[in-house]
């Protein structure tokens, strides 16, 4: 987790993480530089983007984007009373990282430098 704080102050992200959050496994930090952007880390794995907006957007005023890939997860329903045939198709599933910091740290560090050029 330390190295993850540290490659992520590297790039000029502040660190805003409250004690609570840290207590949880959480690591929140702030982009001055794209000012109304938080990203966070989580120990479940899932690393997320936050972007405060207009004050009647939904959810509060900010928007929430998950960062984590996404893998096509297929599945199989046998044949039943209600589908004769049974039938296959493709879910989509968030790949996970639980407790790796510094990895999810290497992919907001991309992403937050790719965002600072848009702006």
């Amino acid at each position: 987790m330390k190295q993850a704080i540290e490659l992520l102050e590297a790039i000029g992200l502040v660190n805003t993480t409250s004690p609570c959050q840290l207590k949880n496994g959480t690591l929140e930090f702030t982009d001055p530089k794209n000012k109304p952007v938080k990203y966070t880390l989580h120990a479940n794995g899932y690393y997320r983007k936050y972007i405060s907006s207009g004050y009647f957007s939904h959810a509060g005023g900010t928007e929430c984007y998950q960062l984590n890939r996404t893998e096509k997860i297929p599945y199989n329903i046998p044949p039943s009373s209600w589908h004769p045939d049974g039938f296959s198709g493709f879910s989509i599933g968030r790949i996970l990282i639980p407790g790796e910091y510094l990895l999810m740290a290497a992919r907001i560090v991309k992403i937050a430098l790719n965002s600072r050029k848009r702006k």
